[in-house]
């Protein structure tokens, strides 16, 4: 089974918005969101879908894997 961490898909794509050089105004500005809304996303306190993964990764040039870190959990 897979498990998805938002608290490590928040601190991956800080990391990748801090290497393009963004800042979290830019980033919200390019997804059509408030700042407020965006920051909820890098501290994990928003549930992202999975449309709003692949618009990130689209925006940092990474591929969403890269974003989503995912763990493999025995059941």
């Amino acid at each position: 089974m897979w498990i998805f961490h938002p608290r490590s898909a928040g601190q991956a794509i800080r990391h990748y918005r801090d290497r393009a050089g963004l800042t979290a105004v830019e980033m919200a500005d390019q997804l059509g969101m408030c700042p407020t809304s965006y920051y909820k996303i890098e501290r994990a306190q928003k549930t992202l879908s999975v449309a709003e993964i692949v618009s990130i990764a689209n925006i940092l040039k990474v591929h969403p894997n890269k974003l989503m870190r995912l763990e493999e959990v025995d059941e």
